[in-house]
């Protein structure tokens, strides 16, 4: 009979929500600021679920990676957005 407990530990959560924040991120410009705003919050979830479910520290750092690109994209998209509308 097979062992019931996995060989390696379960991947953790949230990597695919860290990629989608940085990605969402960098489109401030782009998108006026709704996408900054997107990524700070998939940053924001990704980090909580690694927390929970065992912490791995790739995802971790690619999660703050997408907070921080959102941060620095968000000014840009609202000035974008500022700059079109204000014409």
């Amino acid at each position: 009979m097979p062992d019931p407990t996995p060989s390696s530990p379960l991947p953790a959560q949230g990597r695919g929500l860290a990629v989608a924040a940085i990605v969402t991120g960098l489109t401030g410009p782009f998108s006026f600021g709704v996408g900054p705003l997107l990524g700070l919050l998939l940053g924001s979830v990704a980090v909580v679920r690694n927390r929970r479910s065992g912490r791995d520290p790739r995802t971790e750092k690619l999660a703050v990676a997408g907070i921080l690109t959102s941060v620095i994209c968000l000014p840009l998209g609202i000035l974008a957005a500022l700059r079109l509308f204000l014409r």
